[in-house]
């Protein structure tokens, strides 16, 4: 798996816990096969919209440090030419 991937950790019913990768994936479709038993599973439409709110708040706390680091970056450009 490459680093960019995004992992979601999942436990079997067999007790296995294994990392499914979901970047770029339809997370409404995503299959996944546990690594120990064999059993292959979905995501509930609960996991679904957990994964997609997390997502999402992360998405807007990036937005904020980034909007954040350049208005300082603004704000030192405006000390210096003072």
């Amino acid at each position: 798996m490459a680093k960019e991937d995004v992992l979601l950790p999942v436990r079997c019913d067999c007790g296995e816990k294994f990392n499914v990768p979901i970047a770029g994936v339809e997370l409404e479709t995503l299959e996944f096969t546990c690594p120990s038993c064999g059993s292959t599973d979905r995501l509930t439409e609960d996991q679904i919209a957990s994964v997609v709110a997390s997502y999402e708040a992360a998405k807007d706390q990036a937005r904020r440090f980034a909007a954040n680091a350049l208005n300082d970056i603004v704000r030192g450009i405006g000390k210096k030419r003072r």
